[in-house]
């Protein structure tokens, strides 16, 4: 029904021409399948064929990236995004799970799969696919009534039979598709969006897929807990084989044109990851099962977003004592590109004004990555402040891992090392309460040096009077209480304002954290 673009470069006529041309085909489809929603005729051949078409539409332009994302978006704003379109999706969603459930999709009949499963696939697949392009038809989807209450039911009355692996292959592919859709629909992280699905409890029905025995619904529900789940602990990815197919997908996402696998892109599988990994459990087990050839690839990828999300999953990794040291082993060959990459984030502002300018005739590949981010939002303004976050987020990052690995770099003609000392003290109180006992400093050796300060909020009171007796003693003091609004100034401090001259970071905390060696490092990083 479609010739599928795969051309590198369009003239600006054809590219409007055959966008508009695209998404009048995909409307002409989707009016007659919404018709359906009225007639109930769904028994018939050409609702089926209707079905399979919408979701063979997504397809209909596939590359250059940029020009694929903007036929998505066009045909999610003007044509899904309609309430009476909306609507329609859910009545035959729900009509179609009702007559399948009534006939318990008995698949020893392949007539009620032909009739009601496979359409049923189809639309479901179609929706997941579309929720991935912006966020303006899944606020849509999400507030509709009874697509949700339907997805709700569905996802009950599913569990049992996959639970027990009893379920067929085509209704597992069902699930996993209901819970990835609305997986894509969380990761605008769209504050309604979130707000909706929340107010649904669904996280509540999902958490129990995660322990399912269908690795491919396990991925699905992991990928949605990742942006739902507060508590840690579920987080953990018990089944060995959930992990090798979360590697197994990004690695074959980072090597794809389409810098994609089983419809999730490289970065949402790599930030899915991030977000996993910030449980102790399974840091270990992601790069014992090959995590760290797929984050080089990133890495090496030339693109900007990938590296970013590279670097950020790495310092998250890098949190694990066994996990830091299999990162120098393995990745110890790129730290002279690290350290190019910390020069390069200096200049990061202007290089992303200048390479987000570029027409779309003059194509690269961090061109068309940055191109991709941009077209998410409507305003380009806050494009523009999300895409500096990011990049501002991925400098802390690659600092915290320059920290954990212990490695010294050149940025802007500064050497910026660790600290020569790195001091943790436990406060004591005299009886009174009042004072710390510190013996006052009497090194004149460190007089052109500066000691840095760190302190827990409960210990504020101590650490303003050790910076007091340290000044009286003719120390340069930096302590947070007078120069940092946040932690992120914190890092920046250190790295750029007094790097070279910072000797002594003084960090006051408790002893708790130091009864675990993750934690202990997680605490030493949030202090610098």
């Amino acid at each position: 029904m479609y010739k599928v673009v795969r051309e590198k470069h369009l003239k600006e006529i054809d590219r409007a021409q055959f966008l508009e041309q695209c998404c009048i085909g995909v409307k002409h489809i989707v009016d007659k399948l919404t018709q359906y929603s009225n007639s109930k005729a769904y028994e018939t051949k050409t609702f089926a064929n209707l079905a399979k078409a919408f979701e063979q539409s997504y397809f209909a332009i596939r590359k250059p990236l940029s020009f694929a994302r903007e036929y998505r978006i066009t045909v999610c704003k003007n044509v899904l995004s309609e309430a009476s379109t909306v609507y329609a999706f859910g009545a035959i969603f729900h009509d179609l799970m009702s007559k399948g459930i009534n006939c318990e999709f008995n698949l020893q009949e392949s007539q009620q799969m032909d009739l009601f499963l496979y359409p049923l696939i189809n639309l479901q697949a179609a929706l997941f696919y579309y929720l991935d392009s912006t966020p303006i038809f899944g606020k849509k989807l999400v507030f509709c009534e009874v697509y949700m209450e339907t997805v709700r039911n569905a996802l009950r009355k599913f569990f049992p039979p996959v639970k027990e692996d009893r379920a067929s292959k085509e209704l597992k592919s069902l699930v996993e598709y209901i819970i990835a859709g609305i997986y894509n629909a969380l990761r605008h992280e769209d504050a309604e969006i979130s707000a909706r699905v929340i107010e649904l409890r669904l996280t509540d029905i999902v958490r129990a897929y995660a322990s399912c025995e269908d690795p491919k619904i396990q991925m699905a529900a992991y990928m949605f807990l990742a942006y739902t789940e507060t508590e840690m602990s579920v987080l953990e990815m018990r089944e060995s084989r959930t992990i090798e197919i979360f590697i197994e997908c990004l690695g074959s996402a980072t090597h794809s044109d389409y810098k994609q696998s089983r419809g999730y892109s490289v970065l949402e599988l790599a930030k899915a990851i991030r977000i996993l990994a910030q449980n102790d459990a399974n840091k270990r087990a992601l790069v014992d099962k090959g995590i760290l050839p797929c984050l080089k690839n990133m890495l090496q990828s030339n693109k900007v977003d990938e590296e970013e999300e590279a670097l950020l999953t790495l310092w998250t990794l890098s949190f694990d004592p066994e996990s830091k040291k299999r990162i120098e082993e393995e990745l110890g060959t790129l730290l002279p590109a690290v350290e190019q990459k910390l020069s390069e984030f200096k200049t990061s502002g202007q290089e992303n004004a200048s390479t987000s300018a570029q027409k779309s005739d003059q194509p690269t590949a961090e061109a068309a990555c940055v191109t991709i981010e941009a077209e998410q939002e409507e305003d380009p303004e806050v494009a523009f402040n999300n895409r500096k976050r990011k990049k501002q987020a991925a400098e802390r990052a690659l600092r915290g891992l320059i920290w954990q690995l212990g490695i010294s770099v050149s940025s802007g003609g500064k050497e910026i090392y660790r600290p020569a000392l790195l001091v943790f003290v436990f406060p004591r109180y005299k009886q009174n309460g009042k004072n710390p006992q510190a013996a006052p400093a009497n090194s004149g050796t460190l007089t052109d040096k500066h000691v840095m300060i760190s302190y827990n909020h409960q210990h504020r009171q101590i650490a303003s009077e050790i910076a007091h007796r340290l000044r009286q003693n003719h120390f340069k003091v930096w302590i947070d209480l007078d120069n940092m609004k946040s932690v992120d100034d914190l890092m920046d401090g250190m790295g750029h304002r007094r790097g070279e001259t910072l000797y002594i970071v003084l960090v006051l905390f408790s002893r708790k954290p130091t009864k675990d060696q993750s934690q202990y490092s997680k605490f030493q990083l949030s202090c610098l």
